[in-house]
């Protein structure tokens, strides 16, 4: 299906590399990157110019903002960096959730599923409902009150495991970025 309609810009950091993909907001439907018609690829770039060059083929319109950064690299050092017995930071919460959403949004892109891959979705669910809490947001924590999550073992290691399968599909079903990760 061909991408049209409203997207926002995303720096992805990734490899060691910078790319510019157009992320879109599904409204009452999931979001989702662009990809190229026909093609299991995302619709990136290395520059803005090239990446408006693109958007104006494929009659997208890009929003007038300022690039959201999103640093992959950034998270798989925060998520091997996770230590038994130590409780995360609100910061640390705010990269992995939004990694884990943006990988989650990428997959979605190219119709990956981890469906039945994952050896324990249930805590897989309670390690993301920790990440959620621990970003501490105004609707969801009371004033004055403050969640650090700690993670066990068994959390750390799902967690590991969904973002490497995640990440190993998307580089095996697109082959645009390197491998690193």
């Amino acid at each position: 299906m061909k991408p049209q309609g409203l997207a926002y810009a995303v720096s992805l950091r990734v490899c060691n590399a910078d790319y510019l993909l157009l992320w879109q907001d599904g409204g009452d439907m999931p979001d989702k990157y662009c990809v190229q018609p026909g093609a299991m690829q995302f619709l990136l770039a290395r520059t803005s110019t090239e990446l408006l060059r693109k958007a104006t083929k494929f009659e997208l319109k890009i929003a007038d903002q300022e690039p959201v950064v999103m640093d992959l690299d950034k998270a798989f050092r925060v998520l091997a960096a996770l230590r038994p017995n130590k409780t995360s930071s609100e910061r640390s919460c705010q990269i992995l959730l939004d990694a884990w959403n943006t990988l989650e949004d990428m997959a979605r892109s190219l119709n990956i599923s981890l469906e039945g891959k994952i050896e324990d979705m249930e805590l897989l669910h309670v390690a993301y409902d920790k990440l959620f809490y621990g970003n501490n947001l105004s609707p969801v924590t009371p004033v004055n009150e403050n969640y650090n999550p700690l993670f066990s073992s068994e959390e750390r290691r799902v967690m590991r495991s969904y973002f490497r399968q995640m990440w190993c599909e998307i580089l095996e079903r697109t082959g645009q970025f390197s491998s690193e990760h």
